[in-house]
């Protein structure tokens, strides 16, 4: 995998969850995306929510579509190829469920979730 998901430090968990108003401003929040594995387990579907669209530029579009491509494609098991991935990825991490991805330009925060049908 080309990025290395690490646990989101105990002062950057509320960072795993939608913000919104003067947190989002003060955060930096550009929006989030909800994913789920399709009743098959190998499709991937998603829903992007904006946060303060006027910071989603080209160059956050092109550098979030090549992280969440990356975590669908690379490597042995990438956590986002199908739920079984996803699931194994989760058991290994035990209850982590919240990762970040810092990059030069962005911080990406993640929150799994392993349930199958629950958008919490």
């Amino acid at each position: 995998m080309a990025y290395e998901l690490l646990v989101a430090e105990k002062e950057e968990l509320h960072l795993c969850f939608r913000l919104s108003g003067e947190a989002a401003e003060r955060c930096g929040a550009i929006g989030y995306l909800r994913a789920d594995f399709g009743r098959s387990g190998k499709e991937f579907w998603t829903t992007w929510f904006d946060s303060q669209p006027h910071l989603k530029g080209p160059d956050f579009k092109v550098k979030f579509d090549e992280l969440i491509n990356s975590l669908r494609d690379d490597g042995d098991k990438p956590p986002f190829a199908s739920r079984d991935n996803h699931l194994a990825f989760c058991a290994a991490h035990s209850s982590m469920t919240c990762f970040k991805i810092a990059t030069l330009d962005y911080s990406f925060y993640i929150r799994l979730n392993p349930n199958q049908g629950t958008y919490d």
